[in-house]
């Protein structure tokens, strides 16, 4: 038996990943398919993030007495973003749209834990340290300040919204 993507969304993620990590590398250089890439594993997360973990049919299969390996939602977060993340890390355009991505998700969250894990993911980037201007001034970093502006930008961005959708269960 041969896996499916549309049986199998964590091996059509993976997929997309994979992709994302190779068009990135020094050897292809194609950061418009990676940009991509996270755009369509943005999609897949924003359906998912609407969904009850475990699945109708996990449960269901559990009362039986069978096991599933199933995904749970912070996994899944991790497993989209976590690897392209690091292998992206000193793009700004890579960086920016994971928490574009991320940020699309926030709204959509209806369960405070997963709120928690999506802000988690985007504060695990550890992206002050990555991006600070010390870095920067120090030659460390191969891109122009205006670049960084524009991390700091869409951090920003994203943290407003997740205040936001806090605010709001509050």
């Amino acid at each position: 038996m041969f896996r499916s993507h549309t049986q199998d969304v964590n091996f059509g993620v993976r997929k997309l990943v994979d992709i994302a990590i190779k068009t990135i590398s020094p050897a292809v250089n194609d950061p418009t398919t990676c940009l991509n890439c996270i755009d369509q594993i943005g999609e897949i997360a924003k359906e998912l993030a609407i969904r009850e973990f475990p699945s109708t049919d996990s449960r269901t299969l559990e009362a039986k007495k069978i096991q599933v390996n199933e995904f749970n939602f912070e996994e899944f977060i991790d497993f989209c973003f976590d690897q392209i993340f690091q292998w992206g890390k000193e793009d700004p355009t890579v960086v920016k749209r994971i928490i574009r991505a991320i940020s699309a998700i926030l709204p959509l969250v209806v369960n405070p834990f997963n709120l928690k894990i999506l802000i988690q993911e985007v504060e695990e980037m550890d992206l002050l340290e990555i991006y600070n201007l010390s870095q920067y001034k120090k030659g460390k970093l191969k891109i122009s300040k205006e670049k960084l502006i524009t991390v700091e930008k869409e951090l920003s961005r994203f943290r407003q919204k997740a205040k936001l959708q806090i605010k709001g269960w509050s």
